[in-house]
């Protein structure tokens, strides 16, 4: 009352000092002036739905869609437990998908997450996989989509075919029935569980053997682990379009294979030694090319780049004349129409010294192929373009003597041992990171030495 009271004294003393016109002018908005005062503004509510109805949900379920491709399927992102995982919906009307969608948060509230070791992979929205796909469904798109070289996959995907046949029972399986059913096998079935299990049954098989067999034996178990996994690796998955952080589980996620065993690479011969007989036998510089002339030149080129750039052989049999920088005084590796490096590491610049440039420029002279080593197919190796000439080479290093001794003789891989002693003396002056950048490691772990820590790019030295 006092307000108004106010108000009102306000307002006459106002009226009395301006005049009449602006009195009626006060008549005239009075009743605003009034409404203004005495009723208040109704505030707009905003009616938020709980995540236990279908209206909430229907705005949050969405359709997986790529360039080119959409999915006719929903997918939910569910949050609960302090977890967040993408959840695949059956329905393809969004009235029932977002029925659906509640039914499994509320599930999830109450029951909690599904445990892991059951859950396979979500795959079902990767174009060319079917909901539940087996083995042989998932080796096919990796192969599509040529993620992984064909000897590879290869081996990838035996590694992965020999553990689910233990699985199975049928560990040698000759019959096409159990090579269709370990090749049916599907991907939900590789529970870490399950293979939690198959790890402990060949280690404790391994234990009863003599040290020689048991250590054979936990090797090749380690083998057939870090290859089958590498079908599940992140690149793998990352190509596929599949993201590793929506996936409850993936093969072989947390399944330890048994320990490395210490073996670290031992030098048998002198590399400088070598090198310089290799040269002298097989680098025949002549006026005149003769066709016993050219096979050695081969072979000499593929120890140099072995030896000197620490290559694979798979590398030096697709090595191009185009991937050699001279000037820049270093060696492409990098993937084109008929060579996939081993992995996404592989790929990248090998440097090498001033002195081996100009051994490779030479070389590069008296080589008229695009590849720099020519074409020549064998029997023996059919995985290689040049196979005639590797086989060539590991009979010579096979048969090379030093001091007397056949270093080489007994060794399964010989060329593959230049690559290890080119590995060996850049750790030796450089360290092992350097090394690892060097010989183009996909983990630290692969590579053995000091730990020593290197700016500078470095070479073997060799000449």
């Amino acid at each position: 009352m006092l307000f108004f009271n106010t108000l009102w004294g306000f307002l006459f003393a106002f009226v009395f000092r301006s005049g009449y016109s602006v009195a009626e002018k006060v008549a005239e908005e009075w009743p605003k002036i009034m409404k203004s005062i005495t009723k208040t503004k109704k505030r707009k509510k905003t009616r938020t739905a709980s995540k236990t109805t279908a209206e909430y949900w229907s705005g949050k379920i969405s359709l997986e869609r790529k360039p080119g491709w959409e999915s006719s399927n929903y997918f939910v992102r569910i949050q609960a437990h302090g977890i967040r995982r993408k959840m695949k919906l059956d329905s393809t009307i969004r009235e029932v998908a977002a029925r659906e969608a509640t039914s499994l948060y509320v599930d999830i509230l109450a029951n909690g997450w599904p445990k892991e070791d059951g859950i396979a992979l979500v795959v079902s929205d990767v174009s060319g996989l079917p909901e539940n796909p087996s083995i042989e469904d998932w080796v096919k798109i990796v192969q599509s989509k040529a993620i992984l070289g064909g000897t590879t996959l290869k081996k990838y995907f035996e590694a992965l075919q020999t553990i689910v046949g233990e699985i199975l029972k049928t560990p040698r399986a000759r019959k096409p029935e159990q090579r269709a059913k370990i090749k049916g096998f599907p991907i939900s079935g590789l529970a870490k569980q399950t293979l939690k299990d198959w790890v402990a049954g060949r280690v404790q098989s391994a234990s009863g053997l003599d040290v020689i067999a048991s250590a054979r034996a936990l090797t090749t178990t380690r083998s057939l682990v870090v290859n089958a996994r590498s079908l599940f690796a992140p690149d793998v998955l990352e190509a596929m379009g599949i993201e590793t952080e929506d996936m409850p589980y993936v093969p072989f996620n947390g399944v330890k294979p048994p320990p490395k065993r210490e073996e670290n690479y031992t030098s048998r011969f002198d590399a400088k030694r070598l090198l310089s007989t290799a040269a002298r036998e097989l680098n025949k510089i002549t006026n005149r090319k003769s066709a016993e002339d050219d096979p050695k030149f081969e072979q000499w080129k593929i120890i140099y780049l072995a030896l000197v750039a620490g290559l694979r052989y798979k590398e030096i049999d697709r090595l191009r004349c185009q991937d050699i920088m001279i000037k820049s005084c270093r060696i492409a590796i990098r993937p084109h129409e008929t060579f996939r490096p081993k992995t996404k590491a592989s790929v990248g610049n090998v440097p090498v010294s001033t002195a081996a440039a100009k051994v490779l420029a030479r070389m590069l002279k008296r080589t008229s192929s695009p590849w720099f080593i020519k074409d020549g197919a064998s029997s023996r190796s059919p995985n290689y373009r040049a196979g005639l000439y590797h086989d060539a080479v590991v009979d010579w290093l096979r048969s090379y003597e030093e001091r007397g001794v056949k270093p080489l003789a007994d060794i399964s891989k010989p060329l593959h041992e230049l690559r290890k002693e080119a590995g060996t003396l850049v750790n030796h002056d450089h360290g092992l990171v350097a090394t690892q950048q060097f010989l183009r490691h996909q983990s630290i772990t692969t590579t053995a030495g000091i730990y020593i820590d290197a700016k500078d790019a470095v070479s073997t030295g060799l000449s």
